[in-house]
């Protein structure tokens, strides 16, 4: 850019130039229902800077969350996770570090955590598709019903073993 200033009666002349090499784009914060089937859906709020979000599902066997993004070049996403989705946790209970996979591959990401969320900020690079970001625990596929079952389970096979005289040890 050039900047021109004239000014006063013996017509002063000034002239400056500079580049600016500030953003491109704004990040602007936006929401995801992330679906978690029987159990709902969750609200990640998310905000990046150049690409979009194209989508959010749970792997309940990897206990992650993958995010499908269309990167245009090089850029960043905020994600701020709820707990009630996905944690990672010691086994003492402390909070861990998610692990950050970037189509298959490990990077870092910047975490902070409050007693509701977890928030990462997580760099990529233009091309990449597929973030991963795995926990140790998931909100259950199945959640109460699972206990419903296995409560049942456990009744029934109570009553058929009272009723049959089933026994675990032979009688001599």
């Amino acid at each position: 850019y050039t900047v021109k200033v004239q000014y006063g009666p013996p017509n002063v002349v000034v002239e400056t130039n500079f580049e600016f090499t500030g953003p491109t784009t704004i990040p602007t914060t936006q929401i995801f229902e992330v679906n978690a089937g029987k159990e709902g859906t969750f609200d990640v709020v998310f905000n990046t800077r150049v690409g979009t979000v194209k989508d959010m599902v749970i792997d309940f066997e990897g206990l992650a969350l993958i995010v499908s993004i269309d990167s245009t070049s090089d850029g960043t996403i905020t994600l701020k996770i709820p707990r009630a989705l996905m944690d990672a946790k010691t086994t003492s209970g402390d909070d861990d570090v998610f692990i950050v996979l970037i189509d298959g591959a490990e990077v870092e990401a910047q975490q902070t955590a409050t007693t509701s969320s977890r928030t990462l900020t997580i760099n990529f690079l233009q091309g990449d598709s597929d973030i991963e970001i795995i926990g140790t625990q998931i909100v259950p596929e199945f959640g109460a019903i699972a206990a419903l079952v296995l409560a049942v389970a456990i009744i029934s096979i109570i009553a058929v073993s009272a009723k049959t005289r089933l026994r675990l040890m032979p009688k001599y």
